[in-house]
């Protein structure tokens, strides 16, 4: 099963079930906004396929963004088990997020393809 993060209007990082809810555990544990971490651990906790950054109020966006940028790769490398198989290649995908986040092409980040403009 797949989960997306909505990074920003039409532009959207996927990833595996288990994949999106380590990044949102991961986010929750570094956010020093309590209601945010909340709703983050709901999201995993109900299985919930998907984040829309867009969607948050402007204060939890920017945390969400900071903590991705500055600190989601190395608290994710932490929370993943060093006997996780294809590990290296499991962080440099979590690292596209950051990525994506700073306006690198969908297409150019590892397992990304581009959202399908919405139909007219």
């Amino acid at each position: 099963m797949a989960a997306v993060i909505e990074v920003a209007p039409g532009v959207v990082w996927s990833s595996s079930s288990w994949m999106f809810r380590l990044v949102l555990r991961s986010i929750a544990a570094e956010t020093t906004d309590k209601d945010l971490a909340a709703n983050l651990t709901e999201i995993v906790d109900a299985n919930l396929p998907g984040l829309s950054l867009p969607d948050l109020p402007d204060a939890q966006r920017s945390e969400v963004e900071q903590i991705i940028r500055d600190r989601l790769v190395a608290r994710a490398t932490q929370d993943l088990p060093e006997t996780t198989e294809n590990r290296a290649e499991i962080v440099d995908y979590i690292r596209g997020l950051a990525e994506v986040l700073d306006g690198r092409p969908l297409e150019q980040v590892p397992g990304q393809a581009p959202r399908r403009p919405d139909p007219e």
